[in-house]
């Protein structure tokens, strides 16, 4: 695996004293070189350095998402801890790495080794020799709440971009789309329709004459009642000699108006 994949880390936590460092870093994206599977790791970077001089000793530490979770729920809440973790490289040459979590009354210690390794038949690298090089990074109970929840909170908010990222919503297509507009006619009739017609008010119009705008009181034009000398409805429907009566009656409560459609006169009727 190439630990860094060629895209740098963002850093979650900084915790730094007088001579040591311990920083958090999101490596969440990581995956397999060779399947392409994921593998989430939160990367712990430490260092021992004097001022004006540099740093002495650096390690990092690739802890398993999973086993973050956990960790920093319980460092989040001060529960005592006292944690190992097993990583390494295997080759012609493998190389242990060791991550130990201890609490210890109202601090937290950090350590972090690498050295000498030996692969097991489950395929873990474990230490096979005296350590090469060892951090320690000791902080209080405080501190390590905080590095925790910034933790949890950055995986956290992970996971949701992750679970939005994969959701493949048509937003543009929807934004894009329009309904056709309707004339003021059409809309009359369709609220006519579906309410069951009624004496519609005179509508308020407004005309632009030389700048000035000028409202004008206006009512809608009454469709013609019979074509041809046939009865029919607003819509171009014929009337049935079955709903005459209905037909009639609507006409004169309305005064006159004939309703837009059959299914406007009934509604009207047995309402």
């Amino acid at each position: 695996m190439n630990q860094s994949q060629q895209k740098p880390l963002f850093r979650i936590n900084e915790y730094m004293t007088k001579t040591t460092w311990l920083h958090a870093e999101d490596a969440l994206h990581l995956r397999r070189d060779d399947n392409d599977t994921p593998i989430p790791k939160i990367r712990l970077f430490a260092g021992l350095y004097n001022r004006g001089e540099g740093a002495n000793a650096q390690l990092a530490h690739w802890l398993d998402a999973a086993d973050a979770r956990v960790i920093f729920a319980d460092l989040s809440w001060g529960k005592a801890v006292d944690f190992v973790d097993y990583k390494g490289t295997n080759g012609s040459e493998p190389e242990s790495r060791v991550l130990r979590i201890n609490t210890k009354d109202d601090k937290v210690f950090f350590q972090l080794t690498k050295g000498p390794g030996k692969p097991t038949p489950t395929g873990a690298i474990m230490p096979a020799g005296p350590v090469a090089e060892k951090v320690n990074v000791g902080m209080t109970k405080n501190e390590a709440r905080k590095m925790a929840y910034a933790v949890l909170e950055h995986m956290a908010a992970y996971a949701t971009a992750q679970i939005v990222a994969a959701m493949q919503l048509p937003t543009a297509a929807i934004a894009t789309k329009q309904k056709p507009k309707l004339t003021i006619e059409e809309a009359d009739e369709a609220l006519d329709d579906l309410f069951g017609g009624g004496i519609r008010k005179p509508r308020v119009t407004e005309q632009t004459h030389r700048g000035r705008v000028v409202r004008s009181n206006t009512t809608t034009e009454t469709a013609p009642s019979k074509i041809d000398g046939q009865l029919v409805y607003r819509n171009g429907q014929p009337v049935e000699p079955g709903d005459l009566p209905i037909f009639q009656e609507y006409q004169a409560a309305h005064r006159g108006e004939a309703p837009f459609s059959r299914e406007t006169a009934t509604g009207w009727f047995y309402r």
